[in-house]
């Protein structure tokens, strides 16, 4: 940038755009973890080897709950990214 005004309104939008693509792929993200937590098979192998399966699920859920927060800190904060 050289320092004239509208390099500051660039910027800053740049910086909307690129938070914004961020949150998109976490929310997206997390929906594909949920989807793959909530498939049936992995649900009747939950009910048939409780443990193991219950604790795969359950992780899964947790990370994608984990980059579902993320994604709203990154929204209610404006980080910015580098």
């Amino acid at each position: 940038t050289n320092g004239c005004p509208q390099d500051k309104v660039a910027v800053a939008w740049l910086a909307q755009v690129q938070r914004e693509a961020a949150v998109k792929a976490l929310r997206e993200a997390a929906d594909n973890m949920d989807a793959r937590a909530n498939k049936n098979e992995l649900i009747a192998l939950a009910d048939r080897w409780e443990g193991y399966y219950t604790g795969v699920r359950s992780s899964i859920l947790n990370e994608s709950s984990a980059l579902r927060a993320r994604a709203d800190w990154m929204e209610t904060e404006k980080l910015l990214l580098d």
